[in-house]
């Protein structure tokens, strides 16, 4: 698999790239502000790809791109299962290639991140879950990780007639964690998803579009007989809802599914300002299987599973004018789910999850500007309910984030130029409750619920800064960035004597990344 992945990357990257050299002259031309190329593949090109025959109405013109990225992170302002410390390499690469007079647009990303993680309690499965499930294999023992991470996404749009176009694209992302501190402990995350999709355009500028996607996840979790030794640290504990934690003899595998399709529905209007609107909708089933391995036979025992109803919206609006560029951008995730256990003969519904996201951004870059070129301002709000039936455990808080970012550009010469960025970000917690019945002596509940408690309802300020050096080299554009950003609570909420959160903690993150443009 891998060495078919390794030649799938180098042949898209070699065929996007060879093209998009020949429209480097028009590249230049299209994107004359060299500090919105990072931000337009970053916060604009998602209203195209999601929607694969979305690509026919890329504007910005050909893009190829190659990151290399060094980071480092380190704080005990996060929760107990998460790192003190994290650093590491990351590698991206990153193109779009129009062929009008074909009626084809392509796009093909890769990715590697590559990472150290330190300190970590309760922390046996790496990840946790993006869809509110609750269950995982934990243990007390501090532990450490190297981390890998690979990505692959390929893309292609082909414009039929007027009336209609057609698209499809490809996702792969795969994951290894390897626990450190623990022989053959490890992890793997395998998510592949393919999308299919048809436009209609009853205008020139308007189109509207119908995707089907089907998705596919799967996570192995292995590890040996290290943890079934005398100690509560060396135990492992199966969470199978909000406090519901016991010590486990699971066997040598833990394996959990998901495979299910994904409805998507689009809008795209405009001809020099663009409206695009993006609906997905996701039903999915976790299922967490524990499979038993002897000489002789293998089976597969179903332990758990968790329903989940995951929708998706996405608006964005861009505006461009002689003087100025706007572009704003309208995200919402609403997710509801149910864990249930099996218990002998049934299921039995032991868990209840409610999750309300959502982030709205706009952009503003002033053409021929320098103090305040480019300027952003944020808004986040998230609503999430836990609730385990087993313990009648129940977490509940509700926050809203700001944030405020401006800058001055500096064009040192023709072939120069240099950006200085300053943001603040603030988070104010707004409601939270936290109820503990049977559930309050349970492991859970004492060594990760109440930090997380803590974490999650902390009101917090960051502060972060970046500069950007634009020029050459050789023949190709580059941009070299460096980020620091300065983390610190300005009031926990909850405190007991399971805290370990204060408002003397606080977190610090640096990167330094070099991206070339094609």
């Amino acid at each position: 698999m891998k060495k078919i992945t390794i030649i799938l990357v180098f042949t898209l990257s070699a065929l996007i790239n060879a093209n998009a050299r020949q429209e480097a002259d028009r590249n230049n031309v299209l994107l004359e502000n060299d500090t919105k190329r990072s931000d337009i593949l970053d916060t604009r090109l998602s209203a195209y790809t999601a929607m694969p025959t979305n690509l026919w109405q890329w504007h910005y013109g050909n893009i190829s791109s190659i990151t290399f990225n060094q980071f480092y992170q380190s704080g005990e302002f996060k929760t107990v299962d998460d790192f003190s410390e994290k650093y590491g390499l990351a590698f991206e690469s990153e193109a779009i290639q129009t062929i009008a007079e074909k009626g084809w647009v392509f796009h093909g990303k890769f990715a590697f991140k590559s990472s150290v993680n330190k300190s970590a309690d309760f922390n046996m499965f790496y990840a946790k879950s993006a869809v509110g499930s609750p269950f995982r294999v934990v243990t007390q023992r501090t532990g450490d990780f190297r981390v890998k991470h690979y990505g692959l996404v390929g893309g292609l749009s082909k414009y039929l007639n007027d009336k209609f176009s057609v698209g499809a694209q490809i996702d792969y992302k795969g994951d290894l964690y390897f626990r450190t501190l623990d022989t053959r402990n490890e992890q793997y995350n395998l998510t592949i998803e393919t999308t299919g999709s048809v436009s209609y355009n009853p205008t020139t500028h308007r189109s509207l579009s119908l995707g089907l996607a089907y998705y596919y996840h799967k996570t192995t979790n292995e590890y040996t007989n290290n943890f079934k030794t005398s100690g509560s640290e060396y135990f492992l504990y199966n969470l199978n809802g909000l406090g519901d934690f016991s010590e486990t003899e699971l066997d040598d595998h833990v394996i959990i599914t998901d495979k299910n399709p994904k409805l998507l529905l689009s809008y795209f209007s405009g001809e020099k300002n663009k409206l695009n609107l993006l609906v997905s909708v996701y039903p999915g089933i976790d299922k967490w299987n524990n499979k038993i391995t002897s000489l002789n036979s293998i089976k597969t025992k179903e332990l758990f599973k968790y329903e989940y109803l995951n929708n998706n919206f996405e608006g964005s609006y861009s505006i461009s004018k002689n003087k100025y560029e706007l572009f704003n951008k309208l995200t919402a995730n609403v997710i509801t789910g149910n864990g249930y256990e099996y218990r002998g003969t049934a299921y039995q519904k032991t868990y209840l999850y409610e999750g309300l996201t959502s982030a709205y951004s706009t952009d503003l870059y002033r053409h021929n500007k320098k103090l305040f070129y480019k300027n952003k301002l944020g808004l986040g709000f998230e609503s999430i309910r836990k609730k385990d039936m087993t313990y009648a455990q129940e977490m509940k808080y509700t926050n809203l984030t700001a944030s405020v970012k401006t800058g001055y550009f500096i064009p040192v010469n023709s072939r120069n130029k240099l950006a200085i960025d300053a943001g603040v970000n603030y988070k104010l917690n707004l409601d939270y409750l936290h109820q503990v019945s049977a559930a309050a002596s349970k492991p859970y509940t004492t060594n990760i619920a109440y930090n997380e408690m803590a974490f999650n309802t902390a009101d917090f300020i960051q502060v972060d800064g970046e500069a950007k050096w634009h020029g050459y080299i050789g023949k190709l554009k580059a941009e070299y960035k460096i980020r620091y950003s300065y983390t610190k609570p300005l009031d926990i909420k909850v405190v007991n004597s399971y805290s370990l959160l204060n408002t003397n903690t606080m977190k610090n993150s640096l990167s330094a990344s070099l991206n070339i443009y094609f």
